[in-house]
């Protein structure tokens, strides 16, 4: 059988808090447009848990192109302060993050992101608990890769749809691969981006005088969060196959960033100012 994640709400961004698990501290991505919560098998085996009955189930993202295998489920029990709550959770082999907290987990819990203040609160015997975001959110990530065989004609620039694995954000920040710009003779540049579906569009560009070939699933870049005072702006309303744009002219959701910049919110700061 096949699970189908799909949306029911939107995120506003890239969001991760702290849970202790059986007595393990274990970070967490929430996305509430998941239908399931999942943990990959490497997360599991660093908490005490009991036996995992097998089963063999294929999750599909909504992008209609990832799958996770599912290896099995369990019931693990998560704290928050003073409050337990029970959770049953899709074990598969191999994911972007270790732990994803869905819309089962949110919806039982009353669970509000409460953007502007950086916490996320959940129902409890007192009225609220509230959690905040992961010390380290500004540097944790998730990959962006490519969906199709993409072929960029000389000196043009091209729309790329790519996958993330999160069901949608309102604005999320991009950062390129180095790498990947160097094997592929491609250009990018950082820039705020919307995920829908597991699915965002970025500009490419290719600065050379033949076509440059990016075969399926090239990792373009990575994606983390943005604070609350970047407010959410979409970017591509519609994709669009190819472009002619030159790479000196301005591209709407790209800046060239300055070394100095060392930050995420400096470098969106100066995103924001160029828009």
């Amino acid at each position: 059988p096949v699970i189908n994640q799909n949306i029911h709400k939107s995120n506003p961004s890239l969001i991760f808090i702290n849970t202790l698990i059986n007595g393990s501290r274990l970070r967490a991505m929430i996305d509430t447009g998941a239908t399931h919560s999942f943990i990959t098998q490497g997360a599991l085996s660093t908490l005490y848990h009991s036996a995992i009955p097998s089963c063999d189930r294929i999750a599909q993202l909504g992008d209609g192109q990832t799958t996770l295998k599912i290896v099995g489920e369990i019931q693990l029990v998560l704290q928050f302060d003073n409050v337990f709550t029970r959770l049953n959770v899709l074990v598969v082999k191999n994911m972007n993050t270790d732990f994803i907290l869905g819309s089962d987990w949110c919806t039982s819990n009353s669970t509000r992101i409460d953007y502007e203040k950086n916490q996320v609160s959940i129902r409890s015997s007192n009225g609220r608990t509230f959690i905040p975001y992961h010390k380290c959110i500004d540097s944790l990530t998730l990959d962006v890769k490519s969906i199709n065989v993409i072929h960029i004609a000389p000196r043009e620039s091209y729309t790329v749809q790519a996958k993330v694995e999160l069901s949608s954000a309102d604005t999320v920040y991009f950062s390129p691969v180095d790498v990947t710009q160097s094997d592929k003779s491609i250009v990018m540049s950082p820039s705020l981006l919307h995920i829908h579906n597991y699915t965002t569009y970025l500009e490419v560009y290719n600065p050379h005088d033949y076509t440059c070939t990016l075969p399926m699933n090239t990792l373009l870049g990575r994606v983390t969060h943005t604070p609350y005072h970047v407010h959410s702006c979409l970017f591509f309303d519609t994709p669009r196959r190819s472009s002619s744009l030159s790479y000196q002219h301005p591209i709407i959701n790209t800046i060239e960033i300055e070394s100095s910049s060392s930050t995420t919110s400096k470098t969106i700061d100066k995103l924001r100012a160029h828009i």
